[in-house]
């Protein structure tokens, strides 16, 4: 009977034993736990915060594109209208050029006509 109780005081031990080796396991698997969740945390708000960040930039850029957009729409707008502006210069000088052209045949004939009326006169003398 001493045996008994001696054998089994010492499965009782190996029984003690294995699980304070099993506690322990768990307790170093929980630190390494603990230790990766808050590592994911640190990453979790980092990665955030370069979100914000990025989207705020994102915004801005929108922001310049609407900004490019309506001074191309304005540029546009004012192209057409130099464009239309060339367009009647060019009409203004293609008139101006007929009509000097026009000036100096009437001219020309003028100056004829005051030497055929001088070289009558001279003709009648």
């Amino acid at each position: 009977m001493i045996q008994r109780v001696f054998t089994r005081a010492v499965l009782s031990q190996r029984e003690v034993d294995d699980k304070e080796n099993l506690t322990q396991a768990l307790v170093s698997q929980n630190r390494l736990l603990r230790g990766q969740v808050e590592e994911l945390r640190q990453r979790l708000s980092n990665i955030t915060h370069s979100k914000l960040d990025l989207e705020g930039q994102l915004g801005r850029v929108k922001t310049d594109l609407d900004g490019l957009k309506s001074n191309t729409s304005r540029l546009e707008g004012e192209k057409k209208g130099l464009e239309k502006v060339l367009e009647v210069k060019a009409e203004v000088e293609s008139e101006n050029k007929l009509a000097g052209s026009v000036l100096k045949k009437a001219i020309g004939l003028k100056k004829k006509k005051k030497k055929k009326a001088g070289s009558s006169k001279l003709q009648r003398i």
